[in-house]
């Protein structure tokens, strides 16, 4: 693990601070890296991914509850 099993909080804090200096770059590295697990999973997933009967045609519904946001 990076930060071993349990962060300290002056490396957490660090990090907030890293991630906060260029906010901008921070959530474009983060959604790149959510894609490309979400695209990896989905990929091993093969029949019983979310999206494997997706297309433009029938596009994969999300129907999220507001409760849950």
């Amino acid at each position: 693990t990076v930060f071993g099993s349990v962060a300290s909080d002056p490396t957490v804090s660090r990090l907030i601070s890293a991630l906060a200096a260029d906010a901008p770059a921070a959530l474009t590295a983060i959604n790149t890296a959510r894609a490309a697990a979400r695209a990896t999973c989905w990929s091993l997933a093969d029949s019983v991914a979310p999206d494997h009967d997706a297309s433009v045609a029938a596009p994969l519904i999300i129907d999220l509850d507001a409760t849950l946001l």
